[in-house]
């Protein structure tokens, strides 16, 4: 089966890759250092539009002219965080973001293609199993006792249910609507693996779903040694928001604070060398900042000696035309002189003297117009003079004022225009040797990391870094458990199965979105990246979910009011969910639209027109415009709350976006296209219609 089955992956993947747009370029703008993890230095950036691409992508940006390497570590509605391998300042006002959204295709294409030469060894034994949606049955070693512990919130009968089918059957799915507690059962499951001795390998498509399940993970296991001893390892970069969550309540799953804590000597060391490097890095800024302001007083000093110049050229060139104009005035002096003598002389006296009137006249004409073109020269060369004279007294100003700068920076910096150089060159050399010796810190603790890694019982990670991280365990796990698992590429999932051994875990809802399959045209691409792994399994509607029983389905939802939950349970439940009691009891809130939970707006009597873009997306300008309104009036009446706007397309997100950016409402809202928004929640939700 494996055989033709990574046939048929790698001509899918490569109909996708066809499909793909090949290095596509985005703006950036308004770049904000935000932390180092992991030797990446991590950018959070605005976008122009909202950015389709994988994340762990390669990408490459260009700032200022120059090109600097990194990966795309997550979006989030017009916002991108990008985890570049070169420190570029606290902020980057604009930049030009490059990506190439096949990169990941291409590199598992080629991961399949290694397996079907023989090139690498894979056992695809487990994804055999799961591929070929046979009946669950019994683990091996399922008479191990089941034990997890209970939280203050114990599971509830089909929570129960769904723990110990995972922890029981080898292929297990627990079918999780929204808000029926998903993750927290998620969280028992991997903590009754664990106790059993098994070691899990916890995936989803995102970093955002990783997290979170993480997070779930971590909350329930944080006083055990699971946990203390570093044994639940996050493998990966999280996004910003849950970084700081999992710094501030979990940090012992962060791959970096663990090997902190174990390399502490090590850790010391490069946060001093990086402190140093930081100093280092400030004064050589100052240096630059003198060479450039010697480099100026130079460049005046030169300026100002070619204005002198060319004074002392246009003083010569003026003392020459103004002798040239003394003599022909001189000389036509004496022809006028000539011709009046002639004029009043007798013929032949005339003819004695050589003395022709009209001859005389002509050449006093031709002197006059001599004469004329040599006092425009005259003055011509006089305003030079003087233009040239306020441009020199300008640079001896500026001359002078540059000449000040220049020996204050020295006089800061404490070294002379002579010794500059060379000092700039040690700083230089201590540079060097600090980045050197950093990156042999950054060896060593990328050994104590693998190491981490290899003794890991949990390791949550995205699908990707399965077949692209070099730190990824060359260890099978045990179980394989993966969360939102509507969204995983079948084509990725085959392969993290191949990464485990004894049984896996789905978790997530047949009814919630499928993965995006750009190659809409190819049926081996529809096959296996278009499709979920639930229509593998046959678990494509409520029916036959019900009737099957490698299914448990949770039952009882704890978020949503009973008059919203009311429409998923009766139009895609077959009212098989129940609602939590408390969430009867939960107290309303006020947001000035109405006291109902649930709120239609009718905008059909408006007419309001819909446009759709050559891409296929659409947008909405009435609609978009009434929900921005909505979320203006229910924060005026709810200071503290946060609205999630989801809409279908990406136009309508992009136009809603700009008009809360205007309104100044975006601190408080979260726009999303449905598929980005899948697994996330907010208190309050407008959902426009296009």
């Amino acid at each position: 089966m494996a055989s033709y089955l990574i046939d048929e992956f790698v001509q899918a993947l490569d109909e996708e890759i066809r499909a793909s747009q090949k290095d596509k370029t985005t703006k950036v703008f308004q770049g904000r250092f935000l932390r180092e993890i992991s030797g990446l230095f991590v950018y959070s950036f605005n976008l122009e539009n909202f950015l389709v691409t994988l994340e762990d992508t390669p990408a490459k940006i260009l700032i200022r002219g120059i090109e600097y390497g990194g990966h795309i570590l997550s979006t989030h509605e017009l916002e991108v965080e990008i985890g570049l391998e070169h420190f570029c300042g606290q902020f980057i006002p604009e930049a030009e973001l490059k990506t190439d959204p096949s990169y990941l295709l291409d590199k598992l294409k080629k991961k399949f293609e290694e397996c079907r030469s023989g090139a690498t060894k894979v056992d695809f034994h487990l994804s055999e199993i799961l591929f070929s949606g046979q009946q669950s049955y019994p683990k091996s070693n399922s008479q191990a006792e089941i034990h997890f512990s209970l939280s203050t919130e114990p599971p509830n009968e089909s929570q129960k249910r769904a723990i110990e089918a995972s922890f029981s059957s080898q292929l297990s799915v627990i079918w999780g609507p929204p808000g029926t507690g998903k993750t927290k059962t998620a969280a028992m499951a991997i903590e009754a693996h664990l106790n059993a001795g098994r070691r899990v390998l916890l995936v989803s498509h995102s970093n955002n779903a990783v997290d979170e399940a993480l997070e779930d993970v971590a909350e329930h296991l944080k006083t055990t040694s699971f946990y203390q001893e570093g044994k639940l390892v996050r493998l990966g970069k999280p996004q910003e928001e849950h970084l700081k969550k999992l710094l501030g309540k979990y940090p012992l799953v962060l791959l970096d604070e663990i090997a902190a804590r174990l390399g502490e000597s090590l850790s010391r060391e490069k946060n001093e060398l990086e402190s140093e490097k930081f100093q280092l890095e400030d004064k050589l800024a100052s240096f630059e900042g003198v060479f450039c302001a010697l480099q100026k007083r130079d460049a005046t000093l030169s300026a100002l000696d070619e204005l002198k110049l060319s004074l002392s050229e246009s003083e010569r060139r003026s003392r020459l035309s103004k002798a040239d104009l003394d003599m022909l005035e001189e000389s036509q002096r004496k022809k006028r002189e000539k011709l009046l003598e002639a004029e009043s002389s007798g013929r032949l006296k005339r003819i004695l003297k050589g003395l022709d009137p009209q001859k005389l006249q002509h050449e006093i004409d031709q002197t006059t117009i001599s004469v004329d073109s040599k006092m425009r020269l005259v003055r011509e060369l006089d305003r030079q003079l003087r233009e040239l004279r306020v441009h020199i007294h300008a640079k001896e100003e500026e001359s002078q004022t540059d000449k000040t700068n220049a020996d204050e920076l020295l006089k800061q910096l404490g070294v002379s225009a002579n010794e500059l150089e060379s000092k700039k060159n040690e700083l230089d050399q201590r540079r060097n040797n600090i980045l050197a010796r950093i990156a042999e810190i950054n060896r060593q603790l990328d050994e104590i990391q693998k190491k981490i890694l290899s003794e890991a019982q949990l390791v949550a990670t995205t699908l990707t870094k399965t077949f692209v991280s070099k730190q990824f365990p060359d260890v099978p796990f045990n179980v394989l458990v993966i969360d939102e698992a509507s969204m995983a590429p079948l084509t990725h999932l085959y392969w993290a199965a191949g990464r485990c051994r004894d049984s896996v875990t789905i978790i997530g809802d047949f009814l919630q979105l499928p993965p995006i399959c750009l190659a809409r045209d190819k049926p081996m691409a529809q096959k296996w990246l278009g499709r979920s792994i639930f229509n593998i399994l046959g678990i494509d509607s409520v029916e036959k979910a019900c009737n099957d029983s490698r299914v448990k389905l949770l039952d009882i939802q704890y978020r949503m009011a009973p008059e919203i939950s009311v429409i998923p349970n009766r139009f895609f439940y077959q009212n098989k969910l129940k609602n939590d009691p408390r969430v009867s009891e939960r107290s309303r809130l006020y947001d000035g639209i109405s006291e109902l939970p649930l709120v239609l707006v009718e905008t059909t009597t408006m007419n309001p027109w819909c446009c759709q873009l050559s891409t296929g997306s659409r947008f909405n300008l009435y609609n978009a415009l009434v929900c921005a309104t909505l979320a203006k009036r229910i924060i005026k009446n709810i200071p503290d709350v946060r609205i999630g706007i989801l809409t279908p397309y990406g136009a309508q997100a992009r136009l809603i976006h700009k008009i809360a950016k205007d309104w100044e409402l975006l601190g408080r809202l979260r726009i999303s296209t449905v598929h980005k928004f899948q697994g996330g929640e907010e208190k309050i939700g407008v959902n426009p219609r296009n």
